[in-house]
């Protein structure tokens, strides 16, 4: 029986639940080759119901999935591609030809612009800052911007939902009790 040989760059989400689905989808007739620099796969995952949060790394060795699909791993970097030799060509020098190749490289993260501030998990004490500010009216708006597709749209909704309400919070006990008539 021939096996086909798919060769995948790349070490994030994208690389290995291709190479876990190339398995469970196609068995034994297909051969995986994972190329990629890091030596783990790093997750964040971010809580539905607590944007806030913080979450915990998870941290796996990208040999553990490998081998856990039946996949080679090679701890390198990708140089070149020659679609015609259906060849890629690595750092360290190597050739590994493949019958299909799969590109998951991952995306180039892009600057906040000026006058913005970007929510980082990692860094939580800096938003809950902004949103005690809005409790307190120091901060006349916020806009919460979603970047192109693929993106966390719902992480970033329920982000805007929780400051909605701290800002609501803040307005309810800022505004000046109502006015009664007197007779």
């Amino acid at each position: 029986m021939s096996r086909t040989h798919v060769v995948i760059v790349g070490g994030g989400v994208a690389a290995l639940e291709t190479c876990l689905a190339l398995r469970a989808r196609l068995g034994d007739r297909v051969f995986v080759t994972v190329v990629a620099p890091n030596t783990y796969f790093a997750y964040r995952p971010i809580g539905c119901a607590d944007p806030l949060g913080i979450s915990g790394h998870v941290r796996v060795p990208l040999a553990s999935v490998a081998q856990a699909a039946g996949a080679d791993l090679r701890r390198d970097r990708l140089t070149g591609v020659d679609p015609w030799g259906r060849r890629i060509h690595t750092a360290a020098g190597y050739e590994i030809s493949y019958d299909a190749l799969v590109l998951a490289v991952g995306a180039t993260p892009l600057g906040v612009p000026a006058g913005a501030g970007a929510f980082d998990p990692r860094r939580i004490a800096g938003w809950r800052s902004v949103m005690h500010a809005l409790e307190r009216g120091h901060v006349g708006s916020v806009a919460f911007v979603e970047p192109a597709a693929p993106a966390h749209g719902l992480e970033l909704y329920d982000l805007a939902l929780e400051t909605a309400v701290a800002a609501r919070r803040g307005w309810r006990q800022r505004a000046p009790a109502p006015r009664t008539r007197s007779g």
